[in-house]
């Protein structure tokens, strides 16, 4: 041990900082909070803009919309099988680092009762047509000869499963690292707000896939992409305890362990009062430590996955374990209130009438002046969802609540915008 201890706002308010959330270094760019992020959460097409939103001074949705269609962020299947937005620079470490094994393919293949051959084959098929464009799963499927094609049905407890073989191998193929997926940037005017953070929303938009472009001086072995990654979520995140590592990359804790003693000459051991963890943080950070500012009480609503609450397996330093299973149904992050590090509520939207109404329910009493910091940063964020639209912030406890939270039925939580016809 080093001797270091933190108290649990002390340890939150440097990943905080280290995450833009307090932000102390002036305007940051798109790119270069992605990075700071390890990339950005992307298996809601609407959690990239929200997250930006409160980490960059007057970001715009158009900021992201540049950086995809210049293609300087990229579209990974990653840690936890997580689709992320990771720059150009960061995604070879991030795709070979999270690739899939041999043995897990092998697993899905006979999961899917698809033999070798036919793996082989209808791959074969796929690069083949993706050589001269990229194209959506419904192109692919126009332009894979049917003799290739067929139905796959599984049954999963009282459901049944069907999708083609084309869509189990393109599926393999990207985890795989072989293929990768591009979504087109969201038209911000046509997001449909009315029950985000209340209901399930499907995926998305159109998506297009094309052979992953990797350049010779970015090859990786695995060992090495791990290791640079695992220390760049330790600076990222840090102080994280081992089991928060493990979880994060999907790995035995023994293979973290291991890799994490091979980088221990940069790392510090350290306390975080009241939990009972030994934790890691980057050395770089011990000489930050004293000189981080101060400031009042920070409110902000994070969106759904926010690299900042889905960032940790040991949740204790985040929300009282009373409501974790509230704020994290199935494992999922929900749009959060975060007063000062910590959760001490979610929210949501409805829209009638013509208003946007961001609803929060509470997990904990809250004092008058960070009332009304919730209700200040809550028509901040209206302005920045709908701008055109007026919003109101109605808060748990209010002469409304009860009244408005009947109609909105909540049901489940958001996972992205309402599902398109593909073409």
């Amino acid at each position: 041990m080093d001797g270091l201890s933190l108290s649990i706002s002390e340890a939150n308010r440097l990943v905080m900082v280290k995450n833009h959330i307090l932000r102390q270094n002036g305007k940051g760019s798109v790119v270069g909070v992605a990075d700071d992020l390890c990339g950005l959460h992307a298996t809601s097409s609407i959690t990239p803009y929200l997250s930006l939103s409160n980490r960059i001074d007057g970001f715009s949705p158009e900021d992201l919309n540049r950086e995809l269609d210049l293609k300087r962020l990229q579209r990974v299947r990653a840690m936890r099988g997580t689709l992320f937005l990771v720059s150009r620079e960061m995604f070879p470490v991030v795709a070979t680092a999270t690739r899939a094994s041999d043995d897990g393919i092998q697993r899905k293949l006979v999961k899917w009762h698809i033999s070798n051959q036919e793996y082989q084959a209808v791959s074969k098929a796929i690069l083949s047509t993706l050589a001269g464009h990229a194209k959506t799963t419904a192109e692919i499927k126009r332009d894979i000869p049917s003799k290739l094609s067929r139905t796959i049905t599984m049954k999963m407890g009282r459901r049944v499963l069907k999708r083609t073989n084309v869509d189990e191998v393109l599926n393999l193929l990207v985890v795989q690292g072989r293929l990768q997926s591009q979504a087109e940037p969201l038209v911000w005017k046509d997001v449909k707000w009315d029950g985000y953070g209340l209901r399930f929303f499907s995926a998305v938009r159109k998506i297009t896939y094309s052979p992953t472009q990797t350049g010779t001086d970015d090859i990786l072995d695995t060992n090495s992409a791990r290791t640079k990654l695992v220390e760049f979520y330790i600076k990222r995140y840090g102080p994280v305890a081992i089991d928060d590592i493990a979880w994060w990359m999907d790995l035995p804790r023994t293979a973290v362990a291991n890799i994490v003693e091979s980088i221990s000459a940069k790392l510090a051991k350290i306390r975080i009062k009241g939990l009972r963890q030994e934790f890691l943080l980057h050395r770089e950070d011990l000489n930050t430590l004293q000189s981080r500012d101060r400031e009042d009480s920070s409110v902000h609503f994070l969106s759904y996955e926010d690299p900042y609450t889905k960032g940790f397996k040991l949740k204790q330093r985040l929300i009282d374990r009373n409501f974790e299973r509230i704020a994290y149904p199935m494992g999922g992050a929900l749009p959060t209130l975060l007063v000062d590090g910590r959760i001490v509520g979610t929210w949501s939207i409805t829209i009638a009438d013509h208003v946007l109404r961001l609803l929060v329910r509470k997990f904990v009493p809250l004092e008058r002046i960070i009332i009304e910091k919730v209700r200040e940063e809550g028509q901040r964020l209206g302005r920045f969802l709908r701008r055109e639209m007026a919003s109101e912030v109605t808060i748990e406890g209010d002469k409304r609540w009860r009244q408005i939270i009947a109609k909105s039925r909540p049901s489940y939580y958001v996972t992205g915008t309402p599902r398109q016809k593909e073409t």
